[in-house]
């Protein structure tokens, strides 16, 4: 895809997109804004994902954590991206505050909503889309709602004992993709 400062452009499914338009602009000031986005450990969102993060979030689709994956001594993990609704923060005080049924609920429905945003973006993504069903991205919900994208298979492997260096690019790639999807999806739509 052109970079920005080329002016106008065509990306990879050749969609007009101006450099200068106000998507663009919008585009670009989230992109800024996430990297300057750090976790708990003072660590940047994962170059490998986060296309995927900006444009989910652009797509108001709220991200709360995530990981590219990695293979080393350490950990085999595999890539996700956790999404959580704006309201999870204080719905989870609450339900700490009082341990209810009613707010563990709460929160739980709050949750899965945000999660139900991005069905319809991985129906549209995979249609026509020849990857096979234990590569695709899919979405698990935890306890407290949260949603979990991942990839089929590696739900499977929880601890990544089958993880290779070959199966996490595949992972990663498939989420780049999608935020390829996303991303022109954003940009394209009413300008």
């Amino acid at each position: 895809m052109d970079t920005p400062d080329q002016g106008e452009g065509k990306d990879e499914n050749h969609v007009e997109i101006s450099a200068s338009s106000p998507k663009q602009a919008e585009w670009d000031a989230k992109v800024e804004e996430f990297s300057h986005v750090a976790d708990k450990l003072s660590q940047p969102i994962d170059p490998g994902i986060f296309e995927a993060v900006v444009a989910l979030n652009l797509l108001d689709v709220n991200t709360a954590a995530s990981c590219e994956g990695h293979l080393d001594d350490k950990q085999r993990l595999t890539p996700w991206i956790d999404l959580q609704s704006l309201e999870a923060d204080s719905l989870s005080k609450r339900f700490d505050e009082d341990q209810s049924d009613e707010s563990l609920e709460a929160l739980r429905k709050s949750n899965l909503a945000e999660g139900r945003k991005v069905m319809g973006h991985l129906d549209h993504f995979y249609s026509g889309r020849n990857t096979p069903y234990e590569k695709r991205i899919v979405l698990k919900p935890y306890g407290d709602g949260t949603v979990r994208m991942e990839i089929q298979e590696t739900s499977l492997d929880p601890s990544g004992e089958n993880l290779t260096a070959t199966n996490l690019l595949a992972y990663r790639g498939e989420l780049q993709d999608f935020g390829k999807y996303l991303k022109l999806k954003f940009l394209s739509a009413d300008k």
